[in-house]
């Protein structure tokens, strides 16, 4: 997997500016563009393949999926999340108890050196927890990634039909 090739720096400018749309009001859709689904960037951890399932109404959380690919020579970790669309966003992991699934939460995500991480169903993932607003399909909101080494990434995060169990299909074209 050529991973250099899907990814170039994008500026939290430049997608902040793209996600701004957003008024604070009711839920706004906007198209993806280019910007928001390829891979974006820090100087050492690109995130790609960044996504959300829709959720019903009335629901208080939401999950969200992306890869990590940390291209510096040490490892780092991601520490913290910020999104607009929840009141607070935590990781998780899926672990077995007694021959069943749970979800537990983590306080990071090891990124070692030169690796990937993927963030997917039934694995590690981001939870949107205390949603401000439904996650409806085709919008986009903001995420924040902060790395305890790397500087922070803004990523647009697309959101996939509830049940979904990989990014919509206009992420998947341009970030194989």
């Amino acid at each position: 997997m050529q991973l250099t090739k899907n990814f170039f720096i994008v500026t939290a400018a430049v997608l902040v500016g793209a996600c701004a749309q957003d008024s604070g009001q009711e839920a706004q859709r906007i198209a993806p563009t280019q910007t928001q689904t390829q891979a974006q960037t820090s100087a050492q951890v690109q995130a790609s393949s960044i996504w959300a399932r829709a959720t019903p109404p009335a629901a208080q959380a939401g999950a969200a999926y992306l890869q990590l690919h940390n291209s510096g020579a040490e490892a780092d970790r991601l520490v913290a999340l910020e999104a607009p669309v929840s009141g607070r966003v935590e990781l998780h992991t899926m672990v077995t108890r007694d021959g069943v699934m749970v979800m537990r939460k983590i306080d990071h995500l090891e990124l070692p050196a030169g690796e990937d991480v993927v963030m997917a169903p039934g694995g590690n993932h981001i939870m949107l927890m205390e949603l401000t607003r439904p996650l409806v399909e085709g919008d986009v909101f903001p995420l924040t990634l902060k790395f305890e080494h790397a500087s922070p990434v803004v990523v647009s995060v697309p959101v996939a039909s509830m049940g979904a169990m990989e990014p919509p299909a206009v992420d998947r074209e341009e970030n194989p």
